[in-house]
């Protein structure tokens, strides 16, 4: 009796441990995100501010902020780092590139794309899939070059006024120049171009502070003597320093 009534406890016990573990779904679930990982190979010398940016576009060219991205961190004696970019949708990326951001400028410059290659001329990038079937893509490796980013220009500090002159008459025994001053009538000495001839009758006049040029006419000198001016004052700023097509039309005797 004691036998038997164990006996049942014990098959009792199997089957609600097979119940309970035996019967359960093996499978698992498919992943519903993917990954891009790599190595990145620097080429030239890091520039002095700024970071570098591992990106995932799905289209190309890349004309503005990339679908992902994450800012790496790259010592300047590093010619080698890893990256991995995760929880992205499955889709097409049509380029996996590495941007350099510099830090007074919010535009990125490529440094390298997954597929292309300087030594054989190959300028597109190589897409990468992701899919619930193959969601790690591994091994985008690709090639950064420094020395892709230009630092931003520096802002201008002066200015130029050029055009060409048009002249008729007599050309006088005078050196002749085309003038530019911030005050008319002229107080002091004004900006001057080269002298001209009338085999030479283009002309700039360079490294002009920024401001209104009320005068900017053809003068003879050192008489002074004015042969010609545009006829409206002549701005230079930092937002515009380098003015163009001031044709100035002058007359001599």
């Amino acid at each position: 009796m004691l036998i038997t009534r164990i006996l049942k406890q014990i098959v009792c016990t199997a089957a609600i441990t097979l119940l309970t573990f035996g019967c359960g779904d093996d499978s698992t679930s498919p992943p519903s995100t993917g990954s891009v990982s790599g190595k990145i190979t620097f080429v030239g010398t890091q520039p002095d501010s700024g970071a570098v940016y591992i990106n995932a576009a799905a289209l190309y060219p890349i004309m503005g902020p990339t679908d992902y991205y994450e800012e790496l961190e790259v010592a300047p004696s590093q010619t080698e780092a890893t990256y991995r970019l995760e929880g992205m949708n499955f889709g097409t990326y049509a380029a996996i590139a590495v941007s350099w951001k510099d830090r007074t400028d919010p535009r990125h410059t490529i440094l390298g794309m997954y597929g292309t290659s300087e030594a054989t001329g190959d300028t597109l990038p190589d897409p990468v899939v992701l899919s619930s079937e193959f969601p790690d893509a591994t091994d985008i490796d690709i090639v950064a070059d420094y020395g892709r980013f230009a630092p931003p220009a520096a802002p201008a500090t002066s200015g130029t006024i050029s055009g060409t002159v048009t002249f008729s008459g007599t050309w006088p025994s005078e050196q002749v120049y085309v003038v530019a001053s911030l005050s008319w009538p002229m107080t002091g000495m004004p900006a001057l171009s080269d002298p001209l001839s009338p085999d030479h009758l283009e002309y700039a006049i360079r490294d002009l502070a920024f401001g209104e040029y009320k005068m900017v006419g053809v003068f003879t000198y050192p008489s002074m003597t004015m042969l010609g001016r545009w006829p409206d004052p002549v701005t230079v700023s930092a937002d515009q320093p380098v003015i163009t097509e001031i044709d100035v039309v002058a007359e001599g005797e």
